[in-house]
């Protein structure tokens, strides 16, 4: 069976939070009719059942794939191995690593299984200095 995993940053103190995701809002009415009106809140539910506000910026969901470490990795996650930096990106369906600078053999692939030669060093919302080339 598939895990389905999200995380996201709270917005009360910046910590991640890793769990299931909710998006609330509330309906209302407009002159075309239903519509729905602020507030909208990203929330991450924990197994505990405690749930957090998220920074809906920063919600991303795990890949189903572990890097060398056996760490899950998450969109958004900025990967390592022994010569390339890349970042996990989520396109029609399927999790990719783009490597930075591009190499035009080794442009993308798409995430499976466990990634012995590579491991997460950051995010692109904590680090995003990682992904500066030479950085």
């Amino acid at each position: 069976m598939r895990e389905i995993i999200f995380r996201g940053k709270q917005t009360n103190n910046g910590g991640w939070v890793y769990g299931f995701y909710l998006y609330m809002f509330e309906i209302g009415y407009n002159t075309q009719g239903l519509c729905d009106v602020p507030p909208r809140c990203h929330y991450i539910f924990t197994n505990s059942g405690a749930y957090f506000e998220v920074d809906p910026k920063t919600i991303s969901q795990y890949t189903e794939v572990n890097d060398c470490e056996g760490e899950h990795i998450y969109g958004g996650d900025i990967v390592k191995n022994e010569n390339d930096v890349g970042v996990v990106n989520y396109e029609e369906g399927k999790y990719r690593i783009d490597w930075l600078p591009p190499v035009t053999w080794q442009i993308s692939y798409t995430l499976y299984g466990n990634h012995d030669s590579c491991e997460v060093i950051g995010n692109i919302h904590e680090n995003p200095e990682l992904l500066e080339v030479g950085g």
